[in-house]
């Protein structure tokens, strides 16, 4: 085994860690993106603290537009409308 098989697989063992930790956390959009937003990070070359604060400002966007669609379909209205 070469030292890039074993970084891949440290690095597969990560992620699987990363999403078992966000499915407990109820962390749909890490477990979901987490992948592209590593591959962003790295891209834009992110320090710890931008990445963290990334991460957790579009999980909390998420979660603000699954709370915002939840209202909305629990209000009961006979007919969705948008005002222009």
């Amino acid at each position: 085994m070469t030292m890039t098989d074993i970084h891949e697989t440290d690095r597969d063992g990560l992620r699987e860690l990363i999403r078992s930790c966000a499915f407990d956390l109820k962390l749909p959009l890490v477990r979901r993106d987490i992948d592209l937003l590593i591959q962003q990070s790295a891209d834009e070359q992110w320090n710890l603290w931008r990445f963290t604060a990334e991460l957790l400002r579009r999980e909390k966007e998420n979660r603000s537009e699954n709370q915002r669609r939840h209202r909305i379909k629990n209000a009961g209205f006979p007919q969705l409308r948008y005002l222009n």
